[in-house]
Parts: structure tokens; sequence; C-alpha cells
């Protein structure tokens, strides 16, 4: 829990609304806007205050994050439910000094960097790559292509993905694919994710109807920490990218699960994305003036849950190659943090575990969700992210979406009084008695991250700063935000009910359970 100071701090706010803070305060946009990573956060429009970013220090020493991260940076067991590090910083300076339980990783680094390098420069020869994986092997290199894209060689491969096992999303990508001229990347650490085999098993066997059983497998790639059961599913080792135990699948974009996206975007762009989270890495380690930024944004979104109650958050992004954005967020934040019990396993507090958290694409969202933020009532906290530029499109519609941007993030946080509605409605001839319902309560805070640019270094940081909030987060909330045994246990009871779908007994199965696999087996496709 955050000491005494630091909560009456966040108390004291509560009864005031964002835009309330404003008065008689000239200085409060400038006083509560940073600058790190070359990125911009501006708090104005949060409950904060002078007095209890003043108190935040005390909360960090009292938590011991400092040892937190430090122990995090040398490859101590920080994931202490599974006894494993939490190293994914590794891939985003692979060149420094790092070891796990003082174990040095130099030579693994090397080793998977120089395989990284060979395979990123095969891949770029195809003219599709597929990329099966799911979760976070899925969604941060689809992040990071959807978003770079435009950055890509003109003649490199067009890089496509397939995540769900509905059949139909794999259909979809293979249409129209030559298998001769396509290579497939499976990114799976444990080697046992059934949704990533079935596509994988699926995928294979279109090349071998194409290409031959032998020729099908040299089209292949995979990586994984489990090299065993990969040499074991049929494929070389020399196909095969080694990830360490210690990166867990949302964190692992940075490593050898990349090698999609720099086969598609080249060597030279991934590097620079790396190197963008490299800096934010080495802020945060040191708590330099950016680290600390860090640092506050995760505490600032903890307290909006633990004292204002937080219990969803919504990310949209103004800019259409962000728009996958809010999934991967959703992702990070929701395995991370989305915990019951301490490290020491008493249940957690109510409001330390993270919120849920949705969006949506600006200003698509504007048409549909947007109705709900401004009238529904309700003081969630939203987060608009802005682009400066991105190089793809012309200024002017850049700045209409941007006006968009910012008209939003001042009329959530106003909105607008029966009475101002009343005199819109009576300059315009209208019925004044309308004006409840054109009345919207305001009162929501509003946090605005703006990216100058949106490039490969710029990515990388703004990424590698949402990992980072989500680790400050746990360590000041006191749970372990690298494990997830919360995903795993549907994943177990699923071979039993697909069992039972094929044909098997139901007996084991939850009565409900088993009255659905009995109406299943009687539709087409669902039974043996």
């Amino acid at each position: 829990m955050p000491p005494d100071a630091v909560l009456a701090a966040a108390r004291s706010l509560a009864p005031r609304s964002p835009a309330t803070l404003f008065a008689g305060d000239p200085d409060r946009a400038r006083r509560f806007t940073r600058e790190a990573f070359g990125l911009v956060f501006d708090w104005s429009r949060r409950r904060v205050d002078d007095a209890l970013i003043a108190a935040l220090p005390g909360w960090f020493a009292e938590a011991g994050l400092s040892a937190h991260i430090a122990a995090m940076f040398a490859g101590q067991p920080v994931n202490a439910t599974e006894g494993r590090a939490a190293l994914h910083m590794a891939w985003r300076a692979p060149d420094a000094p790092w070891s796990v339980g003082g174990e040095n990783q130099s030579d693994l680094l090397a080793a998977t960097e120089a395989a990284l390098g060979r395979w990123a420069q095969v891949l770029a020869g195809a003219d599709t790559i597929i990329h099966l994986g799911i979760g976070g092997s899925d969604l941060g290199p689809r992040l990071v292509w959807e978003a770079l894209r435009p950055a890509a060689p003109r003649k490199g491969p067009h890089l496509t993905f397939a995540a769900n096992a509905d059949p139909a999303e794999l259909a979809r990508v293979l249409a129209g694919t030559d298998p001769r001229t396509t290579r497939i990347v499976i990114a799976s650490k444990s080697f046992t994710t059934s949704e990533t085999l079935a596509n994988a098993a699926a995928a294979c066997a279109w090349l071998a109807a194409a290409l031959g059983d032998g020729a099908a497998m040299s089209h292949v790639v995979a990586v994984t920490a489990n090299r065993p059961a990969a040499m074991a599913w049929g494929l070389d080792g020399g196909h095969i990218l080694d990830m360490p135990e210690w990166v867990g699948g949302r964190f692992s974009v940075w490593s050898a699960v990349g090698v999609s996206v720099a086969a598609a975007l080249g060597m030279p762009t991934f590097a620079a994305f790396r190197a963008g989270a490299a800096q934010v890495d080495a802020a945060v380690r040191d708590a330099t003036a950016e680290g600390r930024v860090v640092f506050e944004a995760a505490a600032l979104d903890l307290l909006d849950t633990l004292v204002h109650g937080a219990r969803v958050r919504g990310v949209f992004a103004y800019a259409h190659r962000l728009r996958l954005l809010y999934p991967w967020l959703q992702q990070l934040e929701m395995e991370s943090n989305g915990k019951g019990v301490a490290l020491d396993a008493r249940p957690l507090a109510q409001g330390l575990c993270a919120p849920l958290v949705w969006g949506g694409e600006g200003t698509i969202a504007q048409h549909a969700v947007f109705q709900h933020l401004h009238q529904a009532g309700g003081q969630d906290p939203v987060e608009l992210v802005l682009v400066g530029e991105d190089g793809d499109g012309d200024a002017a519609a850049r700045r209409l979406l941007n006006a968009h941007g910012l008209a939003q993030a001042e009329t959530l946080m106003i909105g607008r009084d029966a009475a101002t509605a009343a005199q819109a409605l009576a300059t315009r001839g209208a019925d004044p008695a309308l004006a409840p319902h054109l009345a919207c309560p305001g009162g929501r805070p509003v946090s605005v991250t703006l990216m100058p640019r949106l490039d490969p270094a710029g990515l990388g940081s703004l990424m590698a700063l949402h990992e980072h909030r989500v680790a400050v987060w746990a360590a000041l909330a006191g749970f372990n935000a690298f494990d997830q045994f919360g995903v795993e246990l549907g994943k177990g009871l699923a071979p039993a009910v697909e069992r039972a779908l094929a044909g098997e007994t139901t007996q084991a199965l939850h009565p409900a359970t088993a009255a659905l696999v009995q109406r299943l087996r009687g539709h087409s496709g669902a039974g043996g």
C-alpha cells in the first residue's frame, strides 16, 4: 500500500473534477507535462497536484523500487512464482554484458543474434511471410508491422499473421498466396500451445500439398524455448531459433520472435526499434529524470484504481497505424497485472491490480463508444495517443485527426452542463427543454501522449515505456507481473473438452459443459 502521505494527497483530489484544478493555475499544463525519450506526456487533465508528485519518491523508497529494478536488470528471479528472471531488456542491447542467476548470457545472445540475422536475410527473400503465434508472440510483432510497415523496403516481403484457432483466419491468409515463395514462422515459447500448433500443422499441410513433404519443412522456421519439442514435431535444428525461459511471451517481440518483422522491415529498422527501447531501459535502470517519468506514470495509474475507484481504462490512438496499440496494451497489462494475490500469497487489496483495458481507434471510436463516455456517466480514465507526423499522408489530414483528439481531451474533461446546452438551443431557436439530452457531465480524467513522429525509435520507446510502467506498478503493489497462471487454467481443460467433442465420454465434465458438448456433437464439423 502507498504510504499515508501519498494516500492523503491522492484522497484530497478525489472530490475535485480535473477541470477545476486549472482554476487560478495558468501554469498547470506546463507543470504536469513530461518529456522523455522524444515523447510528450500531458497529465494536466488528471487528478494530480504538486503535493502528490512531491510525495511519490517516498513511496518509491518505501516499496524498495530501486532494489527491484536492480534485481530485474541483474537477471535475478523477479518472477518469483516460476523462479525465473525477466530479462527481455537484453535483446534491446544484446552486446551489453547480461547475466541470469550469475551466469553470463553473452554466448547465448551472440548465437541467437547471429541466427536471427541469417534468418531475417533468408526470410526477406520470400514474397510472403506468415507469422503464426498467439498472445504476446502475435500481438507484439503484429503491432510493430502495422505501425512501421511504411518503413519496410519497397520490394520486401509481405508479412501476414494468423493467431486464431478458427481455421477461417488461416484460410484467409493462405488464399491467393504462392506456397513456393512463402515462408512460415512459428512462434511458440513452449511449443505446446494448441492454437499455434494447429495453425502450424494446417499451414505445413498446405505447403506439402504443393511442394511435397520433403520441401515443405524447408520453408518453416520456429522460435521456441523448447527445442526438443520443435525437433520432434519435424523441424531441423538449423531451422529453430532459441527463446530463453527468461523472456515472457508478451515481452518477446525484441527477441528472435521478432525475426518476422526484422525480415519484412529490414534489420536497420528493427535495430532502430530496439534502440528506442534501449534508451528507456537505461533511464529506468539508472533512475534518471526520464526514468522517473515511468515511475510517476505507474504510480498515477495505480492511484486511479486504488483511490479513485477506476475499474476500466480506455486507450484510443489517433493514428491508423497504431490501431493495434490498445489490444497489445490490453494483453500486456491485464495478463501481467490482472492478479489477485500479493507475493506473500495474501489477497490483494481492492484497487491494487490493473483495471480492464479497452479502447479503439480515433476518430472511428468517436462515432461509436464516445457517446457512452460523454453521457453515460462514470469517471474512469481515458488515454489518448496523438502523432505529430507519421510520414504517411498529407499534413492537413493529420491536423484534422489531431484536432479531433485534442477536442475530445477537452470535452471529456469539461463536458457541458444543462444551462450551457439550453443557451445553445435557444440561440438556434430550438426548444431549451431538450437541454438535459444535450448535457454531458464531463469530469473524466484524460491523459494525452504525443509522439512527435511515428518512427521505429519512437515506437520502441513507447512500447518499452509501457512494459516498464507495468513492472513498476506491480512492484509498488507487491505482486508478480511476470507469471500468468490464470491463462493456463482454462487451456488445461480444453483438451478434455476437445476429446469429448470428438466422441469420448463427457462424464468428467461439468454438467453445463457436457450439455453443450452434446449439442455441438450434432453440428457438422464439431465432432469427430
